[in-house]
């Protein structure tokens, strides 16, 4: 794979784009995760606003989109967008073959 020829030339190709997306999707989770069982709330607390959270995206944004969907369970819809078997393969073997795997 193109990720296993620059490995073995020890080449880095930097973050890829999907990442600070998926960082910031886990972060409003935990946030939101955590706003939900606030002892304070006098009422329950009404489902958060992610849970309906899609993620959109043409081309190259839409393999974005796709991957980051894909990663953190979230709704996508892509328009136009490179294959997607071939994008997560290989960003699922970056993140080391396990959902969240940094």
């Amino acid at each position: 794979t193109t990720h296993g020829f620059l490995e073995a030339l020890d080449l880095r190709a930097g973050p890829w784009m999907y990442e600070p997306l998926v960082e910031h999707l886990r972060q409003v989770d935990s946030q939101c995760s955590a706003d939900a069982v606030s002892p304070e709330a006098p009422q329950p607390v009404p489902k958060p606003w992610h849970h309906s959270r899609m993620l959109t995206g043409h081309s190259l944004g839409g393999a974005i989109a796709q991957v980051s969907a894909a990663l953190t369970g979230t709704g996508v819809v892509a328009i136009s967008p490179p294959g997607l078997l071939q994008s997560f393969t290989k960003h699922w073997h970056h993140r080391g073959g396990k959902p969240g795997a940094s």
